[in-house]
């Protein structure tokens, strides 16, 4: 993943807002250069859609470039009424009109962009993620495995080994249910924690569903984390689901059979 880009452009401030060191000693050190926060994120797949989230260290817009083949060709910019993301933290677009049980390749691109005023709005080089795919659901799949985490509590030890493991049998998606970290006290943690635990490129190519725990419903920030939707996965068209275990509690089989449920009664 290519993290800065060329020519290490940071940007501008305003006139007068020349930054102060924060002991008074004189100015702070120059901010790094615009770049990713976190892999992207693949999450809420369907048969026909997929939604990608990543972050960003400073405030710029974001798009998605994807296709069925690594040249890519489509370009999703998320505009809403008109207007180009802009954020300074985290940026999400959701692909739609995609093929179901068809294996897709995309990167996501942002750049940092700076408003001098209201007719002056510069835009700096563009800085891409490496390229990488997945695979929308299909109810007509003979087969749907699927992945089920929890309780990891942001331990380092315990993300790296499942992530592992994960690579190994990925299956249709992850499952993450809930308890992700211990108690959420600033937003801007948020991004470690949810979008790049442990620094783990946990949904690069298997998107996820996240489902909220106690703990990740704990201290003041917890506001800014949506509640859990409500989500049907759609996948394959036997009426048993192969289960693969990788961290049990007894929440986790509970969970477990109203999604068993839920597919057999579709």
């Amino acid at each position: 993943m290519q993290h800065v880009v060329p020519g290490g452009w940071r940007g501008r401030r305003c006139r007068g807002t020349r930054r102060q060191h924060p002991s008074g000693g004189g100015p702070a050190p120059e901010a790094a250069p615009f770049g990713f926060a976190s892999a992207p994120v693949l999450t809420h797949p369907a048969e026909d859609a997929v939604s990608i989230l990543w972050a960003t260290n400073g405030f710029g817009s974001g798009w998605i470039e994807y296709g069925e083949t690594a040249a890519l060709g489509q370009k999703a910019g998320g505009a809403d009424g008109g207007l180009m993301p802009y954020d300074e933290r985290t940026f999400k677009i959701r692909l739609q009109g995609l093929k179901p049980g068809t294996t897709y390749h995309y990167r996501v691109g942002a750049s940092p962009v700076n408003f001098r005023n209201a007719y002056k709005i510069e835009r700096g080089p563009a800085v891409y993620s490496a390229v990488h795919t997945f695979r929308t659901l299909n109810a007509s799949a003979e087969e749907t495995t699927f992945t089920v985490w929890n309780d990891t509590h942001e331990q380092a030890e315990t993300l790296q080994k499942l992530h592992a493991l994960h690579q190994e049998k990925p299956g249709d998606f992850l499952l993450w249910n809930g308890d992700v970290t211990n108690d959420i006290y600033k937003e801007e943690k948020m991004v470690e924690q949810y979008l790049s635990p442990k620094g783990v490129a946990f949904a690069t190519g298997v998107p996820y569903f996240f489902v909220r725990g106690n703990h990740d419903v704990r201290g003041p920030a917890a506001r800014h984390l949506p509640a859990s939707p409500r989500w049907r996965a759609r996948s394959g068209t036997t009426p048993s689901v192969r289960v693969r275990w990788e961290l049990s509690c007894w929440t986790l089989a509970r969970t477990s059979r109203t999604i068993i449920q839920s597919m057999q009664a579709q």
